[in-house]
């Protein structure tokens, strides 16, 4: 055995490594519990003081209305129902309910303002109802008259046909 060999003993018989692995500090470190502790307690204590309680849905205050008769009931309004068709005589505009036959799209422009009037506040819905012989523009037509009438509720339907 060589002189290098040899492990080098200190004055209590210990070698180098035994030296070394007491300086080093231990792997398994634990932080310190007790500060950590101290700000989690203050922390919830902080919330619990500042925390506003709310009462629950269930108990909330309301003003609710005072009971009263019901309204009567307003019954809807029966629609307009304006027929467009072309026939060999040439353009045929019905507002049937009301015995109306305007001949021009002007006309039924007329008539459909007069009905606004005759209406006041209550609106009727409009109903354009094109006939087997109508063009897409007839029907386009009287729906701009409609409008321009200050009709709202405008819908396009099937005309019933007729025995």
């Amino acid at each position: 055995m060589a002189l290098t060999d040899r492990p080098i003993l200190d004055a209590a018989g210990r070698g180098r490594a035994a030296r070394a692995a007491r300086r080093r500090p231990p792997s398994h470190l634990q932080p310190p519990l007790t500060p950590m502790i101290d700000v989690t307690f203050q922390l919830l204590l902080f919330f619990l003081l500042t925390m506003r309680f709310a009462l629950p849905e269930g108990q909330l205050p309301a003003d609710l209305p005072r009971l009263e008769a019901p309204a009567a009931a307003v019954a809807p309004l029966e629609p307009v129902r304006v027929r467009v068709d072309r026939t060999e005589a040439g353009l045929r505009i019905d507002i049937s309910r009301y015995h109306l036959a305007p001949g021009s799209f002007g006309e039924l422009h007329a008539a459909l303002a007069d009905l606004r009037e005759r209406f006041g506040s209550g609106e009727p819905p409009v109903v354009i109802e094109p006939g087997p012989g109508a063009t897409w523009a007839d029907a386009l037509n009287a729906y701009n008259e409609a409008r321009r009438a200050m009709f709202v509720t405008i819908a396009f339907g099937r005309q019933a046909e007729t025995p």
